[in-house]
């Protein structure tokens, strides 16, 4: 990426989250589609480079590569084995309670809708992680 802007992350997102999915999001997680749209151009971010800074040291690359791996398929399709709340606390570990109070307050949704919809975010970033991997032949180093 040669520039990072919250909306340019939210239209790299928007693959994952179509309308119809929008809208599904907003129902399950009890927010009004704008909101949720919002809380998406924070969160998209937000996760993203928590996988920066976890993949600075060669551990945390280890450790995102890992997710990464195990997110998907061969076929692609998103696997269930891990859930959200697993990445997440993956990539912030003791800190994930903060940035989801911090990320709420920031967009104005309360905590809970803020940590399922970044949970639900996760996989999904994790598996295209996981296609980049296979596609460059990449490794943690």
């Amino acid at each position: 990426m040669a520039t990072i802007t919250s909306d340019g992350l939210f239209g790299f997102s928007e693959s994952f989250f179509s309308p119809d999915v929008l809208q599904r999001m907003s129902r399950e997680i009890d927010q009004p589609v704008d909101q949720t749209r919002s809380g998406l151009k924070a969160a998209i971010p937000t996760l993203l480079m928590g996988i920066v800074k976890k993949g600075s040291t060669l551990e945390g690359a280890q450790n995102i590569f890992d997710m990464a791996k195990s997110s998907v398929d061969t076929d692609g399709a998103i696997k269930t084995t891990r859930s959200g709340s697993d990445f997440l606390h993956g990539i912030f570990g003791g800190n994930l309670n903060s940035i989801i109070s911090k990320l709420g307050s920031s967009v104005g949704m309360n905590s809970y809708s803020i940590s399922k919809m970044m949970g639900v975010a996760a996989p999904l970033i994790m598996g295209e992680k996981k296609k980049k991997i296979k596609t460059d032949n990449l490794t943690p180093s």
